[in-house]
């Protein structure tokens, strides 16, 4: 179990050698069981220039829609 942890790891590390080298940004995944997060990496690997994940775009719904009940329950009651 070790030796293909280390061997993934070589791996990676070789390949963000080459991205390096090459002078490119990257893309990093991470997938959990309810999410998934994305990550663009400059060049150097010490600044993330871009990112987006699943469970952002539920925040955003969940605070829209609060947004929403808050100017709801500040209306005028109907009929009244």
């Amino acid at each position: 179990m070790i030796d293909k942890k280390v061997s993934r790891q070589r791996r990676a590390a070789k390949t963000r050698a080459t991205i390096a080298r090459l002078k490119a940004a990257r893309l990093t995944v991470h997938r959990t069981n309810t999410h998934i997060y994305a990550q663009i990496v400059d060049a150097t690997g010490s600044k993330v220039l871009a990112s987006a994940s699943t469970a952002e775009k539920r925040r955003v719904a969940v605070e829209r829609e609060d947004l929403l009940l808050r100017r709801f329950d500040q209306l005028p009651e109907h009929g009244a």
